[in-house]
């Protein structure tokens, strides 16, 4: 059976063409996902400074780095020996004072309102009266006195309380291990702590936008991000909604903030935690067009 070569070129032209006309309707037919790239870090919700009001020589931190703290819970103990030396001779101080205070009084007011009315009855003199209330008004100056010394005792101790550091949030607290350590010395009013809150919210990524592909852009695209420590996944994204737009313009670059739908990546059988800090790389996901106009790189107006 001999084999016609013209209707072999006929039929092979009228695939080529045939394919032709299915690529040409799938370019101008088919859609697909026009984006603007941008790069950006994984935020925290919150972060909150935690200062020491005293400082001294830390005595013990009561928590690791990373650990989930709640309001009011103990960090940190600094020693402050001046302090509790300071409060330990003015609470001596103190307690002799009153003490004396206490005795002397009911003495001399029993003097005092016995020569009162020995005065009154016309049975003792004014200057031996004036004495005798001389000495007791006296000691009612030295009462103010010694319920000052009370005051400032009171301060004292609450400085005490002062070497006790606690968080002032719910979160994560981090610290610098090499610097907050037992054994350093912290000044007074030293950054010693940062609590992370986290909330119930979901994650956040804060990105930054080349300015001239803002005009595509608007707050509810869909982003997809890729967390750059995992590379390996870098066909597995964490879906995003765009949420924040900043009106200024920095360095050629407009900061936007993506909420995350996800706060883990999974890939295959493995699922790792998303951290605060981490980079990434995101995709917003402005609108559909032909495959064609993405391929010619054709610009709508």
């Amino acid at each position: 059976m001999s084999v016609n070569p013209k209707k072999i070129i006929r039929s092979f032209i009228a695939l080529i063409i045939l394919l032709n006309l299915v690529l040409i309707l799938l370019m101008v037919f088919v859609q697909a996902n026009d984006y603007v790239e941008s790069t950006g870090i994984i935020e925290e919700d919150e972060k909150f400074q935690i200062r020491n009001e005293l400082g001294g020589i830390i005595k013990e931190v009561y928590i690791k780095n990373g650990s989930v703290v709640k309001n009011g819970d103990l960090l940190l103990k600094i020693d402050d020996m001046e302090a509790g030396l300071n409060y330990k001779r003015q609470k001596l101080q103190y307690q002799m004072q009153k003490y004396s205070f206490e005795n002397e009084n009911k003495d001399l007011e029993r003097t005092y309102l016995s020569r009162k009315r020995l005065y009154n009855a016309n049975m003792l003199t004014y200057e031996e009266f004036y004495r005798s209330k001389i000495a007791f008004e006296n000691l009612q100056i030295r009462k103010l006195e010694i319920e000052q010394m009370g005051i400032i005792l009171e301060v004292l101790s609450n400085n005490i309380l002062k070497t006790d550091v606690h968080s002032i949030a719910d979160g994560k607290a981090i610290y610098d291990e090499n610097r907050i350590a037992k054994g350093n010395f912290v000044g007074v009013g030293e950054q010693l702590f940062f609590v992370v809150s986290y909330g119930t919210n979901n994650m956040r990524a804060r990105i930054m936008i080349p300015e001239n592909a803002v005009s595509k852009i608007k707050l509810s695209n869909d982003v997809k991000v890729f967390i750059t420590a995992y590379p390996y996944t870098k066909y597995k994204a964490i879906a995003g909604t765009l949420v924040y737009l900043s009106p200024i313009s920095e360095n050629g670059f407009v900061r936007g903030k993506v909420e995350l739908k996800e706060n883990t990546i999974k890939f295959g059988k493995f699922e790792k935690a998303i951290i605060y800090g981490m980079t990434l790389n995101a995709k917003i996901i402005v609108k559909k067009k032909p495959i064609y106009k993405l391929l010619l790189g054709l610009v709508e107006e």
